[in-house]
């Protein structure tokens, strides 16, 4: 193909050009000076490079061959949505539908199928289930990830209960956040906007050692929709909400792997109810171990 592709450029170029500036078999990838890649340089082979997913078959595939409709959000994706939580995400992704039946409280389902509670759509972090397990249903508010620390997210649109087994009827959302030797450095995100909306989130990581470390924190806060006067009978916050992780790894001289994470998420969440100012108040602990 490459010597084909060859040919095709040397016969349409004219022969002046030809003679001066020869056209060679392969030419490196050109980087501009910000260190992107200039996709009018890129060879025919890279170009072709497809994304690479995993949770549409538990394996590496190529986005264009997934058996299921997949897309696929990236750190860079996030940034240029603006989007301040996983629920106003959500809303930029094809065929999810994203109901907010009450401030704070945000539900996601694929295929038309959205509910106040819906249980047919599996989330994952970090290949973990996001959900409570009475009704199955996960709530994105009290997930202990923050959006600066996500590294990528694949939604798959279309049943997959064979493969994940309950509660994916509609389809999967895994949320992968960075691994402690992923990140070093210090990281601080402060946010506000309407509707008093406020929070701050910071990541610290680096080496101690041969054990790699992450720490990551963060505060949110947001107001109900109408304004706080004394006539509402709503609650007076949609959304606060207080992050706590610590995440240790090391790597060993055969390849193997341990990952230990620890965190906790505390705060309270706007009563699915409109004639009492009662708020759902939660904490939600969580440790990890894994070896591999």
């Amino acid at each position: 193909m490459r010597q084909l592709l060859a040919s095709f450029l040397i016969l349409t170029v004219p022969a002046s050009l030809a003679a001066q500036t020869p056209v060679a078999a392969a030419q490196p990838v050109a980087e501009t000076l910000s260190g992107r890649k200039d996709y009018a340089q890129i060879s025919l082979e890279e170009l072709l490079n497809k994304d690479i997913v995993v949770a549409a078959t538990k394996t590496r595939i190529d986005v264009a061959k997934a058996p299921v409709s997949v897309t696929v959000l990236t750190p860079d994706d996030i940034r240029r949505s603006g989007a301040t939580s996983l629920g106003e995400l959500f809303r930029a992704v094809p065929g999810l539908d994203v109901l907010e039946s009450f401030p704070g409280h945000i539900s996601v389902s694929a295929r038309g199928t959205s509910e106040v509670f819906v249980n047919n759509m599996l989330v994952l972090i970090d290949g973990r289930r996001l959900e409570f397990q009475v009704a199955g249903v996960p709530f994105f508010e009290n997930a202990p990830v923050r959006l600066e620390d996500v590294k990528r997210i694949e939604v798959i649109k279309g049943p997959v209960g064979a493969l994940y087994g309950t509660n994916a009827l509609a389809g999967v959302i895994s949320i992968t956040t960075y691994a402690a030797d992923e990140v070093k450095g210090t990281l601080v995100s402060l946010t506000g906007g309407n509707r008093d909306t406020a929070g701050a989130s910071f990541r610290h990581a680096g080496r101690a050692g041969a054990w790699s470390y992450k720490l990551l924190g963060g505060y949110t806060y947001t107001s109900t929709w109408a304004t706080l006067d004394d006539s509402e009978t709503g609650p007076r916050a949609a959304i606060r909400k207080g992050d706590l992780l610590g995440a240790m790894s090391r790597t060993f001289s055969d390849d193997s792997r341990i990952d230990v994470e620890a965190g906790l998420t505390k705060g309270d969440l706007a009563s699915l109810t409109v004639v009492t100012t009662q708020t759902r108040d939660f904490t939600w602990p969580h440790f990890r171990l894994a070896y591999g």
